[in-house]
């Protein structure tokens, strides 16, 4: 594992409003300051993504979590974390044991340094998405895929990234990056998966606090 270092600070945009009080009479509104979140153009958004991007590659090499970084649009992406992990002989590092969804120190790592980047864009929400191999029955295979997006979640969470930023999904063994023939293989199917994307939507003032 690399040293960690620091990250290239993201500038977050807020919008400050009043709620400006009525001339005098009955049914006065007191000053109230209210904060939400911008909503950015297009270009904004472009210009964010384009900085997150930058980020989650250096995340990944830094790492050398065997990650991939795959720009599906303008505002939105997807990190394979394991992905081609194997090839570098890392696939124990950032995979799961066989029906465990217990994080490894390193998965730790990266899920810590993608919320300090993630954690500045209140309009940025991710998904996070648990995989198995196709050891076992299906239904377990489902149950472990939800624990180990949820433990994923969790790290984001606990390293500032807001709730409503976070959500999950189970893929089981449906989906591999690599065939369940060989044992490296399942390794490397094991895996949680980031997909990031824009809200670009305002955000009530009282989800902005701490999650």
């Amino acid at each position: 594992m690399k040293k960690n270092k620091m990250l290239l600070p993201i500038a977050i945009m807020l919008s400050a409003g009043l709620l400006s009080a009525c001339s005098s009479g009955p049914g006065r509104v007191k000053e109230a300051k209210v904060e939400k979140v911008a909503v950015y153009t297009y270009h904004q958004q472009k210009e964010i993504f384009n900085e997150i991007e930058k980020n989650m590659n250096w995340i990944v090499s830094d790492s050398d979590a065997g990650g991939v970084v795959q720009r599906l649009s303008p505002h939105s992406m997807a990190v394979f974390i394991n992905y081609d992990a194997k090839h570098k002989g890392l696939e124990n590092s950032f995979s799961f044991d066989t029906q465990k969804s217990t994080l490894s120190t390193d998965m730790e790592f990266v899920l810590r340094e993608v919320a300090f980047v993630l954690k500045e864009h209140p309009n940025v929400q991710v998904r996070v998405d648990g995989h198995s191999d196709n050891t076992g029955l299906q239904e377990l295979n489902y149950e472990v895929s939800k624990e180990r997006a949820k433990e994923a979640g969790e790290v984001l969470t606990a390293n500032g990234m807001r709730s409503y930023q976070v959500l999950y999904s189970d893929f089981a063994g449906k989906v591999n990056v690599s065939g369940n023939h060989k044992e490296y293989s399942k390794n490397t199917n094991r895996r949680i998966e980031l997909y990031i994307h824009s809200l670009n939507v305002d955000i009530p003032s009282e989800m902005l606090g701490k999650p």
